[in-house]
């Protein structure tokens, strides 16, 4: 197996790319989804939609929808937490959801440039490499890494519903940057 040192840069910065328009498509099926269900016109809401699919935010949306207040989900947490290490100080209120939504991006780059990485090592058809990555991040990240962090509850926590529509957003994230990442690294 050999392979290059430019053409891991080239196939991590396309995944990377990958990732972020992943998120992009993830946050759009969420908008979606509120859209239909006629949540979209509360702010508290549409930006828990633009932070993320995960099986916590179904919980906060119902809490956003009661109350018209923002609510501090795991990107948001976790953008405090950040803040907090970096600068020493607290995340105010009005910077809480521009550090969740650059978590939520950040997070959807650096795991779409580990999976253009990945593809130059082990080849791949989009298919199935999206589908793999979305099941991952879903598995990992959703549901192990976060309540092992204490960004959210456990996921028994959380009704099976909500886990089904993570799954499913997270799927989509996956599909969405194998396609990119492939359509980007062809054209390098």
């Amino acid at each position: 197996m050999g392979f290059s040192k430019p053409g891991l840069i080239k196939a991590t910065t396309a995944g990377m790319v990958g990732g972020v328009v992943g998120v992009f498509a993830m946050t759009a099926l969420q908008l979606l989804t509120d859209a239909l269900s006629g949540s979209a016109q509360l702010q508290a809401v549409r930006e828990l939609s633009q932070r993320g699919g995960r099986h916590d935010i179904a919980s906060l949306k119902k809490r956003a929808r009661r109350s018209g207040r923002q609510q501090r989900d795991a990107t948001v947490l976790a953008a405090e937490w950040v803040t907090q290490l970096a600068w020493e100080r607290s995340l105010d209120t009005q910077r809480q959801h521009a550090g969740g939504m650059a978590v939520h991006y950040a997070f959807g780059a650096a795991v779409g440039g580990a999976y253009g990485c990945a593809t130059e090592a082990f080849p791949v058809t989009p298919t199935r490499g999206g589908v793999s990555l979305g099941i991952a991040v879903w598995l990992f990240g959703e549901e192990l890494a976060l309540p092992v962090l204490r960004l959210t509850g456990p996921p028994s926590s959380y009704a099976v519903r909500d886990h089904v529509n993570a799954l499913a957003s997270h799927v989509l994230f996956g599909i969405t940057t194998a396609a990119v990442t492939a359509r980007i690294k062809s054209r390098l």
